[in-house]
C-alpha cells in the first residue's frame, strides 16, 4: 500500500542511462510489411527481412454468412502450380489449422511464419481483392431479396433459372448433396404426358400418389413454414425383396438428384442434427431401419430425432468449450426398413407405406417399373422442372392450398394426421401448377383426377398408418391388446358384465405378468409404471365410472377389485376379441 501510494504521488519517473551517459528513448514499434517477390511473400520488420511461404494467393470469393466467413482463394507456387482451396475465418487462428489447410490436397505450399506473422498474413489477405457474396447454411429456398430462390454450392437459382450471383451456400455446411441444378427442364408436354401416366403405374395408386404428393410437398416445405405447419416424415415398410429399396432409390431419390443413403446403424445424434440442418428441401434418407436388432443408443437417438425435427425444435450439441452449438431441424426424413417406429405418436408423424412383394410381382405394373428402372433422366428433368415451378409459388399459395386440403378431410383423423395430409395435398396442388405451365389438365397428364388421389391418400392413411380404423393406437390400446393375447383366467384374472358390454379387469394383479410378457416375447414399444398406465387409463375414456374406476366383483368366491371399462367401446378402436372369446360366455 506504502509503494501504491509513493507511484501516485511521483512528479517524476527514472529513466535508466546507457553506456553513453545518454538518455535512452523507447523505441517506436516497426510496422510489419509483407511484399510479394519472385511468387514468395516476404515479411520485413524494420531492417529486418524473412521468407513467409513459396506460394502466393489470388482471391476468387469471400462469402459472409452471420457467424462465419468462407474463402475460395487460389494458391500458386513459386513454380507456377496453381491450387484452388477454401478456408475458413477460423483457420487464420491458428497456426497448426492454417497448416492443415495447406496440405489437405497438396504438400506443395509451406508456410514459414510464426503465429504472429499469421497474424499480418490475416491482415493482408483481407485486403486482396474479392468477389463477395452473401453466405447461408442451409441448401434449399431462402427468400432473398423479396424473391424464392434455391441456394445451393454450386450457385443459387430463381424462378425461370434465372441466376443470383449474390448468395451461395458455404462449403463447410454440405452436408446433403444434390445436383439437381445441373439437370435440365421438362422440354415438352408429351414428356409430361408420358411421365404422368408412368409415376402413378409402378404399383398401386395408395402407395404411388402418396409418393408423388409427399416428394412433390418437400418442394413447397419451406413456403408452409411461414404459417408455423409442420411437414409429416415418411416411413416405408416392408419385408427384403418388397420394393421399397427400388421406390425411394429410383423414384424419390431420382426427383431429388440425390444419391447417398444412409443405413440406420451408421446414425448418430450430432450425424443427424448436421445432416438435418443443411437443408430445408432435399430430404435426408435412412435405410435398413429394424428397431429390434439397433443399438439402444441409435434407435434413441433416430426416434428422437423424427419427433424433434417434425415439431421444430433444435437441435443441441455441447462442446469441449463448454459452449452449445444449436442446430435448425430442416430437411424432410423418409426412412425404410422391415419395421416401423412402435410408438403411435411417432407414427403420427409420418405417412407410412407397406409394401409387399405381391406389388412387384403384379403384372400391371410390370411395364412402368421396367422403364424406371432403366431411364432415370426424365425423373431428374421432373424434379428440376418442380424446383422452378415452386420457386414461382409464393407462400401465400402454398398456405392457400394447405387450407384447402385440410378442409377436403377434416373430421375423419385425428388432428396430427389431419395436418398430414392437407401437406400432401399441398404437394399435389404444386403438381397441378406445374401442368398449367405446359397448358395442361390434370386430367391430361394422369391417369385419375384430383379427387379420386385424394381419396387414395386417405385410403393408405387409414389402411397402413391407423391399421383400418380412423385413429392411431395409444399406449392404453396397444396395451389392452397385449392383455387380451396373454391367456388371462376367466373369472381370475377378469370377467365379463352387462353381456359384454363390461370389462372388469384385475389390473393390479395383471399389470406385472403384462410387463413380462412384453420382454420374454420381445415385444417393443412405449411401457408406462403402473401408477402412469392408472392415470392415463382414467382419463381414456374407457372407464364405465371415472370419479370411481374401481369395483369389488367376487371371482370363485374371493372378493377382489377390479377396474370396471367399457368394452364396447374399446372392441371399437383395437383388437381384444380374445377377452370374449376365452370367457365362459363365448364358450356357452
Amino acid at each position: 500500500m506504502r509503494i501504491d501510494k509513493a507511484c501516485a504521488e511521483a512528479t517524476d519517473t527514472y529513466i535508466p542511462k546507457n553506456q553513453n551517459n545518454k538518455k535512452s528513448a523507447v523505441k517506436p514499434k516497426q510496422e510489419a510489411i509483407i511484399f510479394e517477390q519472385d511468387g514468395r511473400y516476404y515479411l520485413q520488420r524494420g531492417k529486418n527481412i524473412k521468407q513467409l511461404t513459396n506460394f502466393v494467393m489470388r482471391g476468387v470469393e469471400m462469402v459472409n454468412a452471420i457467424d462465419e466467413t468462407q474463402m475460395i482463394c487460389d494458391f500458386i507456387t513459386d513454380e507456377g502450380e496453381t491450387f484452388r482451396l477454401t478456408l475458413l475465418s477460423e483457420d487464420f487462428c491458428d497456426l497448426g489449422r492454417f497448416k492443415k489447410v495447406l496440405t489437405k490436397t497438396t504438400i506443395a505450399l509451406s508456410y514459414f511464419g510464426t503465429s504472429g506473422d499469421l497474424e499480418v498474413l490475416k491482415q493482408f489477405a483481407h485486403r486482396l481483392e474479392w468477389t463477395r457474396k452473401q453466405g447461408v447454411k442451409i441448401m434449399g429456398i431462402h427468400d432473398h431479396e423479396n424473391h424464392m430462390t434455391f441456394v445451393s454450392t454450386s450457385g443459387a437459382v430463381r424462378g425461370r433459372n434465372k441466376r443470383v450471383d449474390s448468395i451461395v451456400q458455404l462449403d463447410n455446411h454440405r452436408n446433403i448433396n444434390s445436383d439437381i441444378l445441373s439437370k435440365p427442364f421438362l422440354k415438352t408436354s408429351e414428356q409430361l404426358r408420358f411421365l404422368g401416366e408412368i409415376m402413378l403405374s409402378y404399383n398401386e395408386y395408395a402407395k404411388t400418389v402418396s409418393i408423388l404428393a409427399w416428394t412433390a410437398g418437400c418442394f413447397i416445405k419451406y413456403h408452409l413454414k411461414e404459417s408455423e405447419t409442420k411437414y409429416p416424415h415418411f416411413v416405408m415398410i416392408g419385408i427384403a425383396g418388397s420394393g421399397k429399396s427400388w421406390t425411394y432409390e429410383r423414384v424419390i431419390c431420382t426427383i431429388f438428384s440425390r444419391y447417398v443413403i444412409l443405413a440406420s446403424s451408421q446414425a448418430t445424434s450430432f450425424g443427424l442434427m448436421r445432416e438435418s440442418n443443411s437443408s430445408n428441401l432435399i430430404p435426408q434418407f435412412i435405410n435398413e431401419f429394424k428397431p429390434s436388432t439397433l443399438p439402444q443408443k441409435v434407435l434413441k437417438a433416430i426416434i428422437n430425432h423424427i419427433r424433434d425435427s417434425y415439431d421444430k425444435h433444435e437441435g443441441i450439441r455441447g462442446k469441449g468449450d463448454l459452449t452449445l452449438s444449436r442446430y435448425e431441424l430442416l430437411a424432410p426424413f423418409l426412412i425404410a426398413g422391415e419395421q416401423n417406429p412402435a410408438e403411435a405418436a411417432i407414427r403420427e408423424r409420418t405417412i407410412e407405406l407397406l409394401f409387399s412383394r405381391s406389388d412387384i410381382e403384379d403384372g400391371n405394373y410390370e411395364p412402368a417399373f421396367n422403364w424406371i428402372s432403366n431411364n432415370k433422366s426424365l425423373m431428374e428433368d421432373f424434379g428440376r422442372t418442380l424446383l422452378d415451378v415452386a420457386l414461382r409459388t409464393t407462400p401465400d399459395e402454398a398456405n392457400e392450398w394447405y387450407k384447402e386440403g385440410y378442409e377436403r378431410v377434416k373430421g375423419n383423423f385425428p388432428s396430427r394426421v389431419t395436418t398430414n395430409l392437407a401437406c400432401t395435398y399441398a404437394g399435389l396442388k404444386l403438381v397441378e401448377k406445374l401442368c398449367g405451365f405446359f397448358e395442361l389438365d390434370w386430367n391430361e397428364v394422369f391417369p385419375i383426377d384430383l379427387d379420386m388421389c385424394v381419396k387414395h391418400l386417405m385410403y393408405a392413411v387409414k389402411e397402413y398408418l391407423l391399421d383400418g380404423g380412423n385413429h392411431s393406437r395409444t399406449v392404453i390400446e396397444e396395451s389392452f391388446e397385449i392383455m387380451a393375447r396373454m391367456n388371462l383366467k376367466y373369472e381370475k384374472d377378469y370377467t365379463i358384465e352387462n353381456s359384454g358390454k363390461h370389462l372388469c379387469l384385475r389390473l393390479k394383479a395383471v399389470y406385472d405378468d403384462f410387463t413380462q410378457y412384453r420382454v420374454s416375447h420381445a415385444i417393443l414399444g412405449e411401457v408406462l409404471t403402473y401408477n402412469d398406465f392408472k392415470q392415463q387409463l382414467k382419463k381414456s375414456g374407457y372407464v364405465v365410472n371415472p370419479d370411481k374406476p374401481t369395483d369389488l366383483r367376487y371371482f370363485n368366491g374371493k372378493r377382489v377389485r377390479v377396474w370396471v371399462l367399457n368394452y364396447e367401446k374399446l372392441q371399437s378402436v383395437c383388437d381384444v376379441e380374445d377377452f370374449w372369446d376365452n370367457s365362459s360366455e363365448a364358450q356357452k
